[in-house]
């Protein structure tokens, strides 16, 4: 995204937690970040997307400069322990953005365009998740961050 603050309301803050932390079973065991389309990991696909601040969950991996690192207790223990292990990695340095992309890396087809629809879907409703074809995408969602960090923290 280019820009990372909220189109809507230009006085909040942006960021995200990118969930690095899955098994891959259905790929064989295969790192779902490591997976290259294009030439693109797609970890990097969706850093090159993500509003910073970004903390990546999961597997401790090679980061670029300015990314945040933070592992799921239990290593593992699912995409709500990834979460919170993002809230609580924030909440101790006091940094938390007004709102957060919550954003799996295992979605090759995201575009900013997208992004910026959930955000402003999000500031209208409090919090959005991509719905298409009558499914929800959990994996794909921006809430307040407070709200986060009051349930986990």
């Amino acid at each position: 995204m280019t820009c990372p603050a909220d189109p809507v309301d230009p006085d909040s803050t942006v960021g995200t937690i990118v969930l690095t932390g899955g098994r891959g079973s259905r790929l064989g065991g295969v790192d779902k970040a490591a997976i290259t389309i294009d030439d693109v990991t797609m970890l990097q696909h969706i850093l090159d997307l993500a509003p910073a601040p970004v903390m990546v969950v999961g597997g401790k991996r090679p980061l670029p400069a300015g990314v945040l690192w933070a592992q799921e207790e239990p290593p593992g223990g699912g995409p709500a322990a990834g979460v919170a292990a993002g809230v609580r990695a924030w909440a101790a340095d006091e940094v938390l953005p007004s709102w957060l992309f919550i954003l799996a890396v295992d979605q090759a087809g995201l575009t900013a365009v997208t992004l910026d629809g959930l955000l402003r879907a999000a500031h209208r409703a409090g919090g959005a998740v991509l719905a298409t074809g009558g499914r929800r995408h959990y994996g794909i969602a921006c809430v307040r961050a407070a709200a986060l960090r009051a349930v986990v923290v």
